[in-house]
């Protein structure tokens, strides 16, 4: 190749390279808008819940504690105690799964934005848009 032909091939590796990044970050910002709104409703909904459901049980406490015999009140807040802590354990675990899961689509355009800068490098053969086109 002569010195023309590559200023023209780095001219069009360079513009595919910007139209590949201006792509993934327009994705990018759609996945971290996602992201932020998702954030923001399962806040909101914590904490709904959390003050609902702490009222229910000041108003159910109160309420056994006036209609039970002293030795079963013993065993029923206890058992209770126990049975809401297991549903906290159960409740946490299950949000990281759902945080996880919510990360994923960020993630993913984090990686092909490697596998572009990958391609537009000469590291990789084949297009990663042309990959992505494969696998659907």
């Amino acid at each position: 190749m002569n010195i023309r032909q590559e200023l023209d091939y780095l001219k069009k590796r360079v513009i595919q390279g910007a139209d590949l990044l201006l792509l993934r970050l327009r994705l990018l910002n759609l996945d971290v808008s996602n992201q932020v709104a998702g954030i923001i409703r399962i806040f909101s909904t914590l904490v709904i819940t959390a003050v609902a459901g702490l009222v229910a049980l000041i108003a159910l406490l109160f309420g056994l504690n006036i209609v039970l015999p002293e030795q079963t009140k013993i065993w029923v807040f206890f058992g209770m105690a126990g049975l809401l802590f297991l549903t906290v354990l159960v409740l946490l675990f299950q949000i990281k799964k759902i945080w996880g899961e919510a990360n994923r689509p960020l993630a993913d355009t984090l990686k092909g934005m490697q596998g572009d800068l990958d391609y537009l490098l000469g590291r990789q053969m084949e297009s990663p848009v042309n990959k992505q086109n494969k696998d659907v």
